[in-house]
């Protein structure tokens, strides 16, 4: 099938979450999300010398790291060092980075595959701050049926997703764990997106179990 073709016979689904002030945001890129009105429609009303017709505008204020979005290779770095020993002093500047940002991810077009671990287990939402491990993963795809292969963009749903308006819940939620993760890369799978957020697991507790995740509907 031709690109075309796969693209006029697929069904959308919107996996966006609202932005809005309040919504969650990890406290590392707190305030997240600011929108004010910088002109108002009194502003420009002026009807006796341009007519009826008035506008509007707005400023918009936001963490790149908020809400539904994709994370760059150049998000995260180990001794100041980026995935392919790129060197964080070598490519990072005031606008940006030269090397691995968003704009260097080329397009995401494969088979989704949806693993509902909440699901699987038979409930609404998995207990707060529950890691999801490998095992955990490879049970729910066979219990689906599924089959994660190389090429996959996986999906896992925690539940989360029906709290994006409670943050407190939200920031508390279920994630993958470093096995799972561990195991989704062995799939070969080319993206994985989840319904929790990004979660820093304190130092007492360990990174086999530590929940990871991001921003995700």
């Amino acid at each position: 099938m031709t690109l075309i073709e796969r693209i006029a016979g697929a069904r959308v689904f919107d996996l966006e979450q609202p932005r809005f002030a309040g919504m969650p945001v990890h406290p590392a890129h707190q305030p997240g999300y600011f929108y004010a009105l910088h002109r108002r429609h009194r502003d420009s009303y002026r009807p006796d010398k341009y007519g009826p017709r008035s506008g509007s505008s707005g400023v918009l204020t936001m963490m790149e790291h908020s809400g539904t979005h994709i994370d760059a290779l150049c998000h995260q770095a180990a001794d100041l060092t980026f995935h392919g020993d790129v060197r964080v002093d070598d490519v990072e500047r005031t606008d940006g980075f030269t090397q691995l940002g968003a704009e260097t991810i080329r397009p995401l077009l494969g088979r989704g595959v949806l693993l509902d671990v909440a699901g699987w287990r038979q409930v609404p939402l998995l207990p707060q701050n529950y890691a999801i491990t490998a095992d955990d993963l490879e049970q729910c795809a066979r219990a689906g049926g599924v089959e994660v292969r190389p090429g996959d963009v996986l999906l896992v749903r925690t539940g989360y997703a029906t709290c994006w308006n409670d943050s407190a819940t939200y920031l508390a939620a279920a994630g993958v764990s470093k096995s799972g993760n561990l195991w989704a890369a062995e799939q070969g799978v080319v993206a994985v997106g989840a319904d929790n957020m990004a979660w820093d697991a304190p130092e007492e507790i360990d990174p086999d179990t530590a929940v990871s995740g991001s921003y995700a509907p």
